[in-house]
């Protein structure tokens, strides 16, 4: 929406049960080529903006420089901190 998609990780915390999708809005100008779920490479520049996602309150939001496709990680599932 808005030429914004929100590249992230499904990420763990302490256990199973908190499992949850993390991202970052990212501004990009090609957002209809890409597919939901798909791996990406972003290369961007960040900002703190107001954002919906933070309720109206300032928190990161990307610019990319670059996006690209197939970028898989070594650990595709979940990353945890």
């Amino acid at each position: 929406k808005d030429n914004m998609f929100a590249p992230g990780r499904f990420v763990m915390t302490c256990c199973a049960d908190d499992i949850q999708f993390c991202g970052v809005p990212c501004n990009y100008e090609n957002v209809s080529g890409l597919l939901p779920r798909d791996w990406v490479m972003v290369v961007a520049t960040i900002n703190a903006q107001k954002h919906s996602l933070y309720k109206g309150e300032l928190g990161p939001v990307l610019t990319a420089i670059s996006v690209t496709p197939g970028a898989e990680p070594a650990k595709p599932d979940v990353a945890t901190f």
